[in-house]
């Protein structure tokens, strides 16, 4: 069993390599997203107590869970970036990347686990996200779980694709959407537990 858990671990490995090797040529900041929010959710998943294969489950997950994102032409991720106003097309492109995802490892037996965080991590606590409208204890704890780092990352790092806010602001937010868009429980762990070390913190922040 040990032996087979560990093959699969580098089987998802391997695999995020791939995917890194196109980030790195269609959009380096997104790579850099990836990795940052794996780090945030091995953390939180720490804090929730999940146990060791759950967490490094979660960690994969947070690296994939954007792998959408290179199912969709460049010209629209670009497009979709630099606007500030999207109108409902761009909106489709934005909320079709999950569903991508989750598509693309379907048939990869070793990711079968993955596969819940990629397709549900903007799944909305009060069932107003996407791509299927879960509510609740329906979003796969995991999804629940990487939506909260996911959120927090991309708001509080100055990228080409967006503004910046503050931490406190991020914070603030989370504390504000706790059961309506992210999980009531986790959020306090995330921003108590998880913040406090510096994980996520901005790399022109970090020691």
């Amino acid at each position: 069993m040990g032996e087979e858990l560990e093959y699969q671990e580098k089987l998802w490995y391997d695999l995020f390599g791939v995917f890194a090797g196109f980030l790195e040529i269609l959009n380096p900041d997104l790579l850099d997203h990836s990795k940052r929010v794996a780090k945030g959710a091995r953390a939180l998943a720490q804090a929730v107590g999940w146990p060791k294969h759950v967490v490094k489950r979660v960690y994969i997950g947070g690296l994939l869970h954007d792998l959408g994102y290179l199912a969709i032409k460049d010209q629209a991720r670009k497009k979709w970036n630099a606007q500030e106003d999207h109108t409902y097309e761009q909106a489709n492109i934005q909320e079709a990347h999950p569903v991508l995802g989750e598509k693309v490892i379907r048939r990869v037996v070793s990711l079968q686990e993955i596969r819940p965080i990629v397709r549900h991590h903007h799944e909305h606590y009060d069932g107003s996200g996407y791509p299927d409208g879960l509510k609740g204890k329906e979003i796969p704890a995991e999804g629940r779980l990487v939506s909260i780092v996911d959120f927090f990352e991309r708001v509080t790092v100055m990228r080409s694709s967006g503004a910046i806010m503050s931490m406190e602001e991020a914070e603030l937010i989370l504390r504000e959407d706790a059961g309506i868009i992210y999980d009531p429980q986790m959020v306090p762990l995330f921003l108590e537990k998880v913040v406090p070390t510096g994980v996520m913190n901005p790399p022109e922040e970090s020691g």
